[in-house]
């Protein structure tokens, strides 16, 4: 029973530490989000936001969700994740 309890310890650490792992943003995925941004086409870029979150590390994530939280007149979410990205990204 006590070497059960010791993987059970051990796989919860080890998916700790992996989902704690920094995302690394994905180049194509954030110059294809910028375009879209950049020409206001907004409703895409929700969209494609939504699918594109395990490709952007999470300062890109919160600057994107930011803005589209803003045009959609969605102030208060949008400055929490202005807050947010500034707090952790200094």
């Amino acid at each position: 029973m006590k070497k059960k309890s010791h993987i059970v310890l051990f796989v919860l650490a080890v998916l700790t530490f992996a989902g704690c792992a920094d995302v690394k943003t994905d180049p194509a995925t954030d110059t294809y989000l910028s375009e879209l941004l950049e020409s206001k086409n907004f409703f895409k870029l929700r969209t494609e936001l939504e699918c594109a979150q395990s490709k952007l590390s999470e300062d890109r994530l919160l600057f994107y969700k930011a803005n589209v939280e803003h045009v959609f007149n969605h102030c208060q979410l949008s400055n929490q994740y202005i807050s947010r990205l500034f707090d952790r990204h200094k």
